[in-house]
């Protein structure tokens, strides 16, 4: 894999930043030209997030 900033192949694991609204994936000596993405936000190719939605409790309203 070549940095997407100098072209250098990237040695290692790369470091994914975000430059100008652009998440790019670049070498250890670029990693300062933005802005480095947190673990937990990096995408992961094949995952996809859940959303369980839960049904809502009827209310009981009682007449009398």
């Amino acid at each position: 894999m070549d940095c997407e900033i100098c072209g250098r192949p990237i040695k290692g694991k790369g470091f994914k930043i975000v430059v100008e609204g652009s998440e790019v994936t670049v070498c250890h000596s670029c990693k300062n030209y933005g802005v480095e993405k947190p673990i937990s936000q990096v995408s992961q190719p094949g995952v996809s997030k859940v959303l369980i939605r839960r049904k809502k409790q009827p209310t009981n309203i009682e007449f009398s």
